[in-house]
């Protein structure tokens, strides 16, 4: 019963030959672990029954032969056996997996409807399941600068921790605005110096769009709007005829576009299947803000259920009651229930003006992300690049902190370059 099937599965696949053996004699039956259970059950109270009543005729007396009874099988029962198989357990339970078959066979017409009821009453006996915090914690455990039994590499084991939390982590949280995005029309042209003005200034993709209204471009909700993007360091590598052209007769690269709930990971997946694509457009829909509601509004119920147990909790204990007694209210009470709800960040509402090949700094400077974005505006909220999300992937931690993510953070943190 302390193999779990967990690792009795991980042994069975990745194991050496002779515990994959044991891992597959073990496994049917550990299936199973009701079933199992019970049948240990029985025959160990059995055992502890029947082993007085034998002694008894050897022993005249009644408390010698409990005595002698006890010592045997706190011995060879439980110190003994518990010793061994802390260190031996797969080897042994392989060892024993055929007698433990034939008393299962023994037991069966009692312990199946045992098993079922406690398989109705607790659930069927599954093995151990690690979520994304278990697992960093894990590999944690196995870094050889922590631990000198360690078995993985100190950058394995950041690299491995920051795959966990891109999978709980939204590409909106990594985004870099669309404020901080330059855009030209596909009727304007460049020259060097333009370019490198640009590239001093932090960009190195121009976006192509078709609007005739510039003051529409805030509100770009189809992807079909943008053409598609220029490498800046590229066009400097162009002919003096070619960058006369107008920027949307040349060569365009096309870009992905998701949305802003999409899984950091999914859109790393999605960028390493692309042919073409290196830049991906995060729009925010109508389903992502409705979603967004929902959880802002469960998330400001759970604040307040918690709110309301503190209060019921601190109304039963002595002092409160001390201080009703000598008092009109409990101060603590009063506090409690007076306490405002902690206070959501907004971000502006303010509508932007993109003037063409404007350098137009973010609203909001602070790198901080915002806790819950209540503006839920929908339209096009930012880009990510390939280079983006590798920081993600290569970013140093200092001290493990994998958390179950609350998927209401729907915010667009501002990246730390400009444009990548």
């Amino acid at each position: 019963m302390s193999l779990d099937t967990t690792n009795l599965s991980i042994l069975e696949i990745a194991g050496t030959p002779q515990q994959q053996y044991y891992a597959s004699r073990i496994i049917p039956i550990r299936k199973n672990g009701h079933i199992l259970l019970a049948t240990l059950l029985l025959t160990n109270t059995v055992l502890n029954e029947t082993l007085p009543i034998l002694f008894d005729d050897i022993f005249s007396k009644g408390f010698i032969s409990v005595i002698v009874s006890t010592a045997l099988l706190v011995l060879f029962a439980e110190i003994i056996p518990q010793a061994i198989f802390s260190k031996h357990g797969l080897a042994i339970g392989a060892m024993f997996a055929f007698p433990v078959r034939i008393l299962i066979a023994l037991w069966f017409v009692i312990s199946w409807p045992i098993s079922k009821f406690l398989d109705h009453l607790l659930g069927t006996h599954t093995g151990f399941t690690y979520g994304v915090a278990e697992f960093g914690a894990l590999f944690q455990l196995h870094d050889k600068s922590t631990y000198d039994d360690g078995t993985l590499k100190h950058e394995t084991v950041n690299m491995l921790q920051n795959v966990l939390e891109m999978q709980e982590k939204y590409i909106s949280q990594i985004v870099t605005p669309a404020s901080n995005m330059l855009m030209l029309h596909s009727s304007a042209s460049l020259n060097a110096s333009t370019i490198l003005q640009y590239l001093s200034t932090g960009y190195s993709h121009v976006f192509v769009y078709s609007n005739d209204e510039k003051e529409q471009l805030d509100s770009i909700e189809n992807d079909y709007e943008i053409l598609g993007v220029l490498d800046l360091k590229s066009l400097l590598c162009l002919e003096r005829k070619e960058l006369d052209l107008p920027i949307g007769a040349m060569k365009l690269r096309p870009v992905m576009t998701v949305s802003s709930r999409t899984p950091i990971i999914v859109v790393m997946n999605k960028l390493m299947h692309a042919e073409n694509e290196k830049v991906v457009l995060v729009y925010r829909t109508e389903q992502d803000t409705e979603m967004a509601k929902q959880e802002q509004e469960d998330k400001l119920c759970a604040i307040a259920s918690i709110r309301t147990g503190a209060i019921k909790k601190h109304a039963k204990s002595i002092k409160c009651a001390i201080r009703r007694l000598f008092g009109s209210t409990c101060p603590v009470c009063q506090s409690l229930s007076d306490a405002s709800m902690p206070a959501m960040s907004t971000a502006n509402t303010g509508s932007q003006k993109l003037e063409e090949g404007a350098v137009l700094e973010n609203i909001n400077n602070s790198t901080t992300p915002t806790m819950i974005d209540t503006t839920f505006e929908t339209g096009l909220l930012g880009m990510v690049t390939t280079v983006d999300i590798l920081n993600q992937l290569s970013f140093t931690r200092q001290h493990l902190n994998l958390q179950h993510q609350d998927s209401g953070h729907l915010n667009a943190r501002q990246s730390t370059a400009k444009i990548v």
